[in-house]
C-alpha cells in the first residue's frame, strides 16, 4: 500500500515509519516552513494554504491516509484559543488531501482529552465535555476533527483512535518524563492529589501494533486505544522499582487533580478478537 503518514517525524511517526517502511511505501509529511518533494518525504506547513496547493499538484497515489499531525498541548498554551484554531486549520486543509486524492482509509489520531477530566468510565458513547484541565482545547480540537472529517470526507472509511497517553515518550511536560527527571535528579518522584489520579496509558510499541491492526483491517469508527489504566502513585512505583534504588521515595502532595479517569477499550479487544488477534 501507499500510505501518507502527517507528522511523521513526531515520537509515534518515526516509530510508526520504521514499522511499516519494509512493507508498504510510505510518503512522509514533515513540518517545516519551506515546501519540497523528495524521495518521498514532503516537508510543509499544514497551517499554510501555498503549500497544501503545492502538495496537491504533485498527485500522489495514496491508499491509507495516517494523520498524527498536531499543533501540541503544552503548560504555556493549554488556554491559548489558537491551539484550538490551529488544530481546527489542520483538520480543514486535511480535508482538502483526502478529498483530493481519494484514499480508500483514514486513520486519524483523536485522543482521550476528549473526555471530561472527571472520575468515571469512559466508553465511546461517553458523552463529550472536555472539563476544565491542561488538554482542554486540545481535546475539543480533537472531537472537532473527527466530525469534519466525517462530515466532510464523505466516502471514505475513517478510523478515529482516541488515544491515551504515550508512556515513557519523549516529551518533557508529559507526567512519565516529568517523573523520571526528578527522580534522575534528586532520586525522588514527586506526586500531586496524593497519587489517587488515575489516567489511561500506551506503551509505544503497542500503540504501533494496533495502528498496524486498522491498518490491515477493514475497520472504521471511534476506538479508545488504551493499554492500561493506572494510579499516579503506582506510576511512580514502577519508575522507582525500573531506574530508581534503595534510597529513591516518593513524596505526596494533597493539591492538583485527582481524577480517576478509567479509559474503557472493550471495544477495540473484541475488534481484535473478531479478526483473530
Amino acid at each position: 500500500m501507499n500510505i501518507l503518514v502527517t507528522g511523521s517525524n513526531g515520537f509515534i511517526g518515526q516509530h510508526l515509519v520504521k514499522e511499516i517502511k519494509n512493507r508498504h511505501k510510505s510518503y512522509q509529511l514533515i513540518n517545516g516552513s519551506r515546501y519540497s518533494f523528495h524521495n518521498n518525504k514532503i516537508t510543509a506547513n499544514l497551517l499554510n494554504i501555498n503549500h497544501i496547493k503545492f502538495l496537491l499538484k504533485e498527485e500522489l497515489k495514496i491508499d491509507v491516509v495516517i494523520h498524527l499531525a498536531a499543533k501540541m498541548c503544552t503548560t504555556n498554551n493549554n488556554k491559548d484559543f489558537s491551539l484550538l484554531n490551529e488544530n481546527i486549520k489542520i483538520y480543514e486543509n486535511l480535508v482538502l488531501i483526502i478529498n483530493q486524492i481519494r484514499p480508500k482509509k483514514v486513520i486519524n489520531f483523536s485522543s482521550t482529552a476528549v473526555y471530561p477530566n472527571m472520575d468515571g468510565e469512559y466508553l465511546e458513547s461517553s458523552e463529550i465535555r472536555p472539563s476544565i484541565n491542561n488538554d482542554c482545547l486540545y481535546g475539543l480540537a480533537k472531537f472537532c476533527g473527527e466530525n469534519i472529517l466525517d462530515s466532510l470526507c464523505e466516502g471514505i472509511d475513517i478510523a478515529h483512535l482516541r488515544v491515551s497517553q504515550v508512556a515513557e515518550n519523549n516529551r518533557s511536560d508529559r507526567v512519565f518524563e516529568v517523573m523520571k527527571k526528578e527522580l534522575f535528579e534528586n532520586n525522588k518522584i514527586t506526586v500531586y492529589g496524593n497519587g489517587n489520579r488515575i489516567s489511561g496509558f500506551i506503551g509505544i510499541n503497542t500503540l504501533i501494533k494496533k495502528i498496524n491492526f486498522f491498518l490491515e483491517n477493514d475497520i472504521k469508527g471511534i476506538y479508545n486505544t488504551s493499554e492500561y489504566n493506572l494510579s499516579y502513585k503506582d506510576l511512580a512505583s514502577n519508575l522507582i522499582s525500573k531506574y530508581g534504588d534503595q534510597k529513591s521515595s516518593i513524596s505526596y502532595i494533597d493539591s492538583g487533580v485527582s481524577s480517576k479517569v478509567i479509559i474503557n477499550n472493550e471495544k477495540l479487544k473484541k475488534a481484535e478478537q473478531k479478526h483473530g488477534l
